[in-house]
């Protein structure tokens, strides 16, 4: 978690959970990074040549069946500093 708000960031590894109080309807965001570790696993679903990860899941990375909707279990072998200067780039089209 790296903030409570009522906006949180969105994008690569980056999500919210949310609460709304049944007393005074107020809504809370619970902010939330994804941090990677090596030897991790995370779901993906690849279509042709393609792979899709869902970077917010975490699996056990021996788990069968793969859970739908997805279909490959991606294991993170290692993890890195960004290059000075680097930032998110989202892919022509891209979410």
């Amino acid at each position: 978690m790296t903030a409570i708000s009522t906006a949180c960031p969105t994008g690569y590894g980056k999500s919210y959970w949310s609460y709304r109080s049944a007393t005074t309807g107020d809504t809370t965001k619970l902010c939330l990074t994804r941090v990677y570790h090596a030897n991790y696993c995370i779901l993906g679903r690849q279509s042709g040549d393609s792979i899709s990860l869902a970077l917010m899941t975490a699996v056990a990375c021996r788990r069968e069946p793969v859970p739908v909707p997805y279909n490959q279990i991606m294991h993170i072998t290692g993890v890195y500093r960004a290059p000075a200067g680097a930032r998110e780039q989202l892919p022509p089209g891209g979410r």
